[in-house]
């Protein structure tokens, strides 16, 4: 710890300390080579011999000296002295997001729209430069005296190529993404979804996932359903709603796809805001510090991950087996009881005529067929006669003595109308029907 009165390059004089954190102490300077206050981050003395820590401090300075811009803290000098490494930068008069949001509670859609399109201004202006963030939360959000929003803290902000980049770090957990969480690939898409998490936090003065650990906290991001703000507060727009819901989908491919298509839509918010479409240690945890998550933590969260993944295919599968089981068993049960319902109510409806009716028909079709069957086994029995005795020579045939064809004729008419007397075409044609009305059931 450096004291008040210290002069570090022979020009950087320590006033006071003005902020704490994880990695670093933030004091108040006096530049004297510019005559101006300035603030100036210095790693703490148990950091500054890890090499790690010391390429990820000097990484934030290279980053954000390459970017200029009003809602960016400017980065004015990177350098060491007495052992110590520092960054200068820009002197912000204000608080941070997050104790302007536990001083108001929550925050009106209004002003949460303004505050959001100024800080995705400010990332769309890194993103062009290839930096990535990627520990955006309030805490790293300065909001002025004058109401400006500056964005501070490019810490473990990481150049952007085109190679896969896997996640050592990642920032407070409660509002990282779930590729970070899951040491994974990581893009724009990772700022969006953790500026989601702000704006979240901004209009319901809530976190959206909370629990007891980094591991617990980390798998609902992965894997937890949030909450609709406007299910929470119905103040809430309609426009900003959707906003904040589509910025924080799991997804990457399901969120905005860049910081333009989020600006567009919180600008449409602001001239729109009932709209229904858009464009396009646990203490620790939740006091805002940047959290570092150890690889036995990361291989904690993807046994988790994995063991889960497993548990629902097993358990889906069993569980479609038996819908699909159950569901057959009660279509074919249903379809039997239908069957038995209009058999039985056929039966109810009968009435004692009715009844006596289908007695008649049924008897005079047996007797119909009956007569048919004799009649086609004689003339079979005469057909192989007349081919026998003809094949022995003893007979010329048994066709001679059959009647004429005209008498065949005339016989069957007259069995026709014998047949009509005794009502056996009505009988055949109502069995017939009935028979019939049976297979269509």
């Amino acid at each position: 710890m450096i004291s008040s009165g210290t002069i570090l390059k022979g020009r950087y004089e320590i006033i006071d300390e003005i902020g704490r954190g994880g990695m670093a102490i933030v004091y108040r300077i006096m530049d004297h080579a510019l005559h101006k206050q300035a603030a100036l981050k210095m790693i703490k003395d148990s950091l500054q011999q890890d090499e790690g820590y010391l390429k990820k401090f000097i990484r934030e300075a290279q980053a954000a000296a390459k970017l200029s811009h009003p809602n960016i803290v400017d980065v004015y000098d990177v350098d060491q002295d007495r052992g110590h490494w520092f960054i200068v930068m820009e002197l912000i008069e204000g608080m941070t997001l997050k104790q302007y949001i536990q001083k108001r509670g929550r925050l009106s859609s209004t002003e949460c729209v303004g505050i959001s399109i100024q800080a995705a201004d400010a990332l769309f202006t890194a993103h062009k430069a290839g930096i990535i963030h990627r520990d955006i939360k309030p805490d790293n959000i300065i909001i002025t005296t004058n109401g400006n929003v500056k964005i501070s803290d490019f810490g473990i902000a990481r150049m952007q190529s085109s190679d896969t980049m896997t996640v050592d770090a990642c920032g407070s957990v409660y509002y990282s993404s779930p590729e970070q969480v899951r040491g994974g690939y990581s893009d724009q898409r990772t700022d969006i979804y953790s500026l989601g998490v702000t704006m979240y936090e901004m209009c319901t003065g809530k976190l959206p996932f909370l629990g007891k650990s980094v591991v617990e906290i980390a798998m609902h991001h992965m894997e937890g359903n949030v909450i609709a703000p406007k299910d929470m507060y119905g103040d809430i727009s309609n426009r900003l709603n959707l906003i904040i819901l589509k910025a924080m989908n799991r997804r990457m491919d399901d969120r905005y796809q860049s910081m333009g298509e989020l600006i567009r839509d919180l600008k449409l918010c602001m001239k729109n805001p009932d709209g229904t479409t858009l464009y396009s240690s646990a203490q620790e945890d939740a006091s805002g510090k940047t959290m570092v998550f150890t690889h036995k933590q990361v291989e904690q969260i993807k046994e988790q991950i994995t063991g889960q993944d497993k548990k629902l295919q097993k358990s889906g599968k069993k569980k479609h087996r038996a819908e699909h089981t159950e569901s057959a068993a009660r279509k074919q049960s249903q379809k039997k009881k239908e069957r038995q319902d209009r058999y039985y109510q056929d039966d109810y409806d009968r009435t004692p005529e009715e009844e006596n009716e289908d007695e008649d028909v049924a008897a005079g079709l047996q007797k119909a067929l009956n007569i048919g069957l004799i009649i086609v086994i004689l003339i079979v029995i005469l057909f192989v006669l007349e081919f026998v005795f003809s094949s022995l020579g003893m007979f010329k045939g048994i066709s001679q003595y059959l009647p004429s064809l005209d008498s065949m004729q005339e016989w069957f008419g007259n069995f026709a109308k014998k047949l009509n007397s005794m009502n056996i075409g009505k009988y055949l044609q109502d069995g017939v029907s009935r028979i019939m009305e049976i297979f269509r059931k």
